[in-house]
């Protein structure tokens, strides 16, 4: 084996000879072991004059120029005024940063409304905010009494002759709020995009959409608008209509007063300083967790029948009779525990509940399913079960008739009318979108006079509805959100449990919680005694708002982007960034005090040799540069983000012994690998995975490993020719020797390839910044603190100590300035590029942002995709159309359930005209992809679904609904409320037509409307 060391040992002198030869021959100082590169004056003094302060730390003038500007970019900040709380009502004001704090004044005239109850502490405080003419937020529980704050403003604008908005999330409340308040004060009218009723009434009840496009389009009724009412603000929060809201707000004149409605949010006050920044005014928050009725929460077991409290109405979590129920319903009978899933099973649960809740006297009870079809099953398992007494079916019939008068003879036998009449003559009901929406209804007409006494329905029925019951049932604590199936969110929970307990009536509500063998005592606690979600911006760009802006003066999007409740939530941790940076840095001066001069100098050279050294790695790991040097008996360097092992010896070629493992795998594609033989240990990490360590200093422990070109570097200049066929055991210990003892001769040495003569890298950034980081490394190395380091001198490590915790701190200010500098972006702007330029490739703007013919197209389409329509329409695709066949392929813009049908199942006119279609969409995911636009090129295309084409065609035709019924699975309710939004895509069609003065297709797109405006889908709603 000495001949081995000989070899290494004659190599290396050789190297040094060639290195030595090489220096004499080049102009400038010889520099032993290195090779030597020409550096200019001005590098050395720039490493020589370093200066830590100006390249490693924030300075303060660095800090302070990323807290500059904050108020140009986001308005005033508002500050939080915490008032006295009392009775569970807190009450704080958000007040615009420089806006003078009034506390408010009592009244000084007789109340606009009176009530014949005593007003809770919440409510008479919300009065009191209204009365002094300031904007309000109410957050409180559902059925907790927030509508009478709602109540109060418009008794006030009807006082003082001025005009109210009441928003609604949904056509169906929207609806219902009209007859609840029409009732109290006649004078109010209905905008719904279904109905409109007294559109110049003092008081207008309509959805957040209509009020978007009455200010888009300036509408003079705007002008005239006091006070704005926000019912279920909560629901802003929604992914797909959340914008919305957002929209209406900034847009919303700051003279204009608010009442916000809203279920329990934990971050109220945030959402009440944005409000007060936007608008430059005061708004209260009026929080309560007051609930009129308390509630007891229980869980039912299905094994057993039994019900286990979980919280009683105090509040307290009873641990040892939630684990109880657990433990029946894991240990209950096999037959229980292996089909508790099957629908024979589900049925016998629920007769089971049904019976024991009736029979103890716990009804009205609202079941809440996740599934139409669940809902319709659970019902049918009680069907033959009656509820009512014979007094009590009669008032059904009469109601559910009287109900019926306004349908033809032929909607009023419809299969589903026939099924629900007799489960609700025995006191069972079902709601969910999938009904007829004269079925809903009427159920809920039923529902309010007692005479349902079991209601199965999903969580819209809790969606402001005012129909509270004495029980609440959840057949699930999951649900499948569109993507997973997972636990119901404490907000969710909370706003279905507030069903539960009448007031005036119930003493305390009731909540059941049906468990299955999944259910933990975690899920539990979490659902009864969890914190409700936060009110998170759900805000959004589309092309419709980009486009509706664009055409109003002296505002753009980015005039609504910087407004968003999206941007405010980010900015609003400005103060906190900025406090911590302030923090840090008197942290960084207090620890420079404690700094030798000189062991700062030196500690900023290693800083800046490491800083150079990044900018030069990815040359010098290229495997482009290095693959050719990597060669059985190269001597290179293995060093990991986490270890460095040494020095290794190739050895890809030979037949070794045995290769261990990959110390490190790239997803570099040009990266390569080769077995080298390193010193390391063998261990386990925490998960007993193989893991491989450096070895002590001397120590010898050889092992081979593959690895990876990326952790290469250095690449030693030596390479060790060998006829060896095999490495023993012995010959890999020698080897490592070897090349310990060699390094240790060499001064920890060795001499390296040089990048520029030997990877021929001619990059002049490259060469730069070699040069600097030669003699950076040199002037570290000849450092005498540098000596003492490595030698591990302990005084010389304590006095860098400081040096180490102040860098810490100049890292911290740094990631917080650029989180602030981030904070202080608009976000979404890449978006707005992106979609301008996809705006201004298809011709809706011009390279000014002036707003095209096209573009005013898609102004008027806000109910479905204005892309699409508005290339279909210059393409000329609907001229050729007739009226039926336009609402045929409408019905592919409108339907957004899940699919049944496949393209093959059509005929071949109903292929053609959806083939053109997609090709359009296409055709707009491809511009967009080009332009940069992040989105999901698949799903934008199968958003378009042909389910309802040839129902769509039928109706339209003069079909019997009952006919184009049997051609589909989805739900009755789905076509009505598809059928309808096609109503108002048609109208907004027809103002497209008109825009471009085709009158041809503008009549045409008016008798499709006409066509499907007809019988059960377009009845009136009971409430109106």
């Amino acid at each position: 084996m000495s001949s081995f060391v000989d070899k290494l040992f004659s190599e290396f002198e050789s190297i040094k000879k060639r290195k030595a030869q090489d220096s004499e021959n080049e102009a400038g100082p010889p520099s032993p072991k290195i090779s030597k590169i020409d550096v200019k004056p001005s590098d050395q003094e720039e490493v020589a004059e370093f200066d830590s302060e100006k390249e490693f730390s924030q300075s303060d003038s660095d800090i302070s120029s990323g807290l500059e500007d904050i108020d140009d970019k986001f308005g005033k900040f508002a500050n939080i005024v915490n008032l006295a709380s009392s009775e569970g009502c807190r009450h704080v004001v958000a007040v615009p940063d420089k806006y003078e704090y009034t506390p408010l004044l009592p009244r000084d005239h007789e109340p606009h409304r009176t009530y014949e109850f005593e007003l809770d502490a919440f409510q008479k405080q919300a009065i009191l905010c209204i009365d002094n003419n300031q904007s309000v937020l109410v957050a409180a529980h559902t059925s907790s009494g927030k509508t009478v704050a709602a109540e109060y403003a418009i008794a006030k604008c009807l006082h003082n002759h001025q005009r109210v908005i009441y928003t609604s999330p949904i056509k169906a409340l929207s609806n219902q709020k009209y007859r609840d308040l029409h009732h109290i004060f006649n004078d109010v009218g209905l905008q719904t995009g279904d109905v409109t009723l007294d559109p110049k009434a003092s008081c207008v009840v309509m959805t957040t959409e209509i009020l978007r496009s009455m200010l888009y389009r300036g509408s003079e009724i705007i002008r005239e608008v006091a006070w704005v009412i926000f019912d279920e603000i909560h629901y802003m929060r929604d992914k797909e209509r959340g914008v919305v809201w957002e929209e209406t707000i900034i847009m919303l004149p700051s003279t204009v007063r608010f009442v916000f409605l809203s279920a329990t949010i934990p971050n109220a006050n945030q959402f009440a300083q944005w409000i007060s920044i936007t608008h430059n005014q005061l708004v209260n928050v009026i929080n309560t967790d007051f609930r009129p009725v308390p509630l007891n929460h229980y869980v039912f077991s299905p094994s057993t029948g039994c019900l286990y409290l979980a919280v009683d109405q105090f509040g307290n979590l009873k641990h040892e009779s939630i684990n109880s129920a657990l433990r029946s319903i894991t240990g209950g009978t096999a037959e229980i525990e292996d089909n508790f899933s099957s629908k024979n099973q589900v049925s016998i649960y629920v007769q089971r509940l049904t019976k024991y809740l009736f029979e103890r006297n716990f009804s009205p009870v609202i079941y809440f399913s996740f599934s139409k079809r669940e809902c319709e099953y659970f019902a049918r398992a009680i069907s033959t079960v009656s509820f009512n007494n014979e007094e009590e079916k009669s008032m059904v019939e009469l109601i559910f008739y009287n109900a019926l008068d306004g349908l033809s003879g032929e909607d009023r036998t419809l299969p589903q009318i026939m099924t629900a009449l007799p489960l609700l003559c025995n006191g069972v009901g079902i709601h969910h979108s999938g009904l007829l929406p004269i079925l809903k209804e009427v159920t809920e007409l039923l529902f309010s006079q007692g005479l349902v006494k079991f209601l199965f329905a999903t969580e819209t029925f809790a969606m402001g509805l005012n129909m509270p019951a004495r029980t609440v049932v959840f057949t699930n604590y999951k649900k499948f959100d569109g993507h997973n199936n997972r636990v119901l969110s404490t907000g969710e929970f909370i706003q279905m449990s507030g069903r539960a307990g009448r007031r005036g009536i119930d003493e305390v509500g009731t909540c059941v919680i049906v468990g299955d063998k999944f259910l933990t005592d975690q899920v539990v606690a979490e659902l009864l005694d969890g914190e409700p979600l936060p009110l998170i911006s759900a805000f959004r760009l589309t092309y419709n708002m980009i486009l509706n802006l664009s055409r109003i003066e002296g505002v753009d999007p980015e005039y609504m982007m910087k407004r968003s409740f999206h941007q405010y939530q980010l900015s609003d941790h400005i103060p906190d960034i900025v406090e911590k940076i302030k923090s840090l840095k008197e942290q960084s001066l207090l620890i420079g005090k404690n700094i030798r001069s000189k062991y700062e100098k030196y500690y900023n050279l290693s800083l800046k040799k490491d800083a150079l050294y990044e900018k030069i790695k990815p040359f010098l790991l290229n495997p482009e540069n290095i693959e050719r040097f990597i060669q059985p008996g190269r001597i290179l360097k293995v060093k990991t983000p986490e270890d460095d092992f040494g020095w290794g010896f190739v050895l890809s070629s030979l037949r070794a012994d045995e290769v261990e493992s990959s110390l490190i795998e790239s997803n570099d594609q040009l990266s390569f690998s080769a077995d080298v033989l390193l010193n390391c240990n063998i261990k386990r990490d925490a998960n007993g995975e193989v893991v491989y360590k450096p070895v002590a200093e001397g120590e010898i422990k050889p092992k081979i490993l593959s690895v990876d070109s990326s952790v290469m570097n250095p690449i030693s200049a030596i390479r060790l020719i060998t006829e060896e066929d095999k490495i023993s055991r012995e010959i890999k210990h020698e080897i490592m020797k070897a090349i310990a003892k060699l390094d240790r001769a060499a001064g920890n040495s060795l001499p390296e390839l040089d990048p520029i003569k030997d990877y021929r890298i001619t990059s002049k950034t490259f060469i730069k910044n070699w040069n600097r980081f030669i003699n950076c490394k040199q002037l570290v190395k000849t450092n005498p603190i540098h000596l003492r380091v490595k030698a591990g001198h302990s005084k010389t490590l304590k006095r860098l100590k400081p040096c180490e915790e102040r860098e810490k701190v100049h890292q911290d200010i740094k990631k917080l300035t650029s989180e602030l500098k981030t904070v202080k972006s608009i976000v979404q702007l890449e978006d707005l590029r992106a979609r301008k330029m996809v705006l201004e490739r298809l011709g809706y703007l011009d390279s000014e942002g002036v707003v095209q013919l096209k573009g005013k197209v898609a102004c008027e389409i806000s109910t479905a995709d204005e892309l699409v329509l508005t290339e279909l329409i210059f393409q000329g695709f609907f001229n050729n159309l007739d009226e039926f066949s336009i609402c045929s392929i409408l019905s592919c813009f409108l339907f957004g359930e899940k699919s049944f049908q496949h393209f093959g199942q059509l005929d071949e006119s109903d292929k053609k005209m959806f083939q053109q279609l997609i090709s359009t969409a296409k055709k707009i995911a491809t511009v967009s992809r080009e332009c940069g636009l992040i989105f999901d090129h698949e799903s934008y295309v199968s958003f378009f679904k042909t389910d309802l084409m040839k129902v769509f065609y039928l109706w339209a035709k003069g079909a019997k609904f009952e006919e184009i019924c049997k051609l589909t699975e989805v739900f009755e309710g789905s076509i009505i409320r598809c059928l309808r939004r096609c109503d108002e895509l048609l109208k907004e069609l027809v103002n497209a037509a008109k825009c471009i003065g085709n009158a041809e297709l503008q009549k045409k797109f008016h008798q499709a409307n006409l066509k499907i405006k007809r019988n059960i889908a377009f009845s009136s709603s009971l409430y109106i």
